[in-house]
């Protein structure tokens, strides 16, 4: 064995080390918390397969309805443009999911974002908490994935995810990287805690027992996130988010309230920006 291979062999040892304990304290309070005890809802949420479907499209479809925008920003530089062109299209998304909330049954759009009875300071502090814990699990479980490809496939640096390149096409202007920063911890999390949580979570619970839900939703989830650009990178971004699906939605079947999933999502996001600027750096 190299040198090379038995530096990363122990590096890889010690982020499994580090990752192990991160779980064992979130099952902790989880289980603590009484999360594996999650008791049957009385009255099931009736998302119907027509709604996930026409949240989804609005999804994919907003950014293609935003290219005839492009002609109007085409005078930007183009980190301006990134940053500006990703923040028209979340707005526009969020925009139509509203629309769209207000022409469903009001009842229903309710019981979407809270149907239980815990509390807002509740769902704010869990969220945060399981948030934290969440960025300390991936990141430890993507760098054992990073660790693994440079050991079998000999690639020694994964391509970046994609939010990593829209932080920096802000970074030579501040106020291109505050949208950055408002789309990415704001935007996104409401965004897709929406759509993966709200609807594709509650219509699977429907059919499938809650694990399986979780399980299915996360898939989709991680899968979501897939980009050709990333490459080799697809392999640690996709199996970190899957974990963060997971946590998740085991959060929000908990809680049943979209708030606690989002501010998770929200403060997962955050750490991780802060962590990348001022521990790791993405500058180049």
């Amino acid at each position: 064995m190299s040198d090379q291979t038995a530096d990363l062999a122990k590096s890889l040892l010690w982020d499994i080390t580090f990752f192990v304990m991160a779980m064992l304290i979130l099952f902790s309070i989880a289980f603590f918390l009484g999360f594996f005890n999650v008791k049957k809802t009385k009255k099931p949420i009736r998302i119907k397969f027509k709604n996930v479907l026409v949240v989804f499209l609005i999804y994919i479809s907003t950014p293609f309805f935003c290219q005839i925008f492009k002609p109007i920003l085409h005078n930007l530089n183009y980190n301006a443009f990134v940053s500006t062109y990703n923040l028209l299209v979340a707005s526009l998304t969020l925009f139509f999911l509203y629309l769209y909330l207000k022409a469903i049954d009001r009842s229903l759009a309710k019981s979407i974002f809270k149907s239980s009875n815990s509390s807002l300071f509740s769902d704010i502090w869990v969220g945060i908490i399981f948030g934290s814990l969440a960025f300390f699990i991936t990141t430890y479980f993507s760098k054992i994935l990073d660790l693994l490809i440079a050991i079998l496939l000999k690639i020694e640096h994964t391509p970046q995810q994609e939010v990593i390149h829209l932080l920096q096409s802000g970074l030579d202007n501040q106020l291109f990287l505050i949208l950055s920063l408002f789309l990415i911890i704001v935007l996104a999390p409401i965004i897709e805690e929406l759509l993966f949580r709200g609807f594709l979570q509650n219509f699977l619970v429907r059919f499938f027992n809650k694990t399986w839900s979780i399980i299915v939703t996360s898939l989709f989830f991680s899968l979501f996130h897939f980009t050709i650009s990333q490459s080799y990178g697809n392999i640690t971004i996709i199996g970190s988010l899957f974990l963060l699906s997971l946590i998740l939605g085991l959060v929000y079947e908990k809680q049943k309230s979209l708030l606690s999933s989002i501010i998770l999502h929200a403060s997962f996001n955050g750490i991780t920006i802060v962590h990348l600027i001022f521990f790791k750096g993405f500058y180049g």
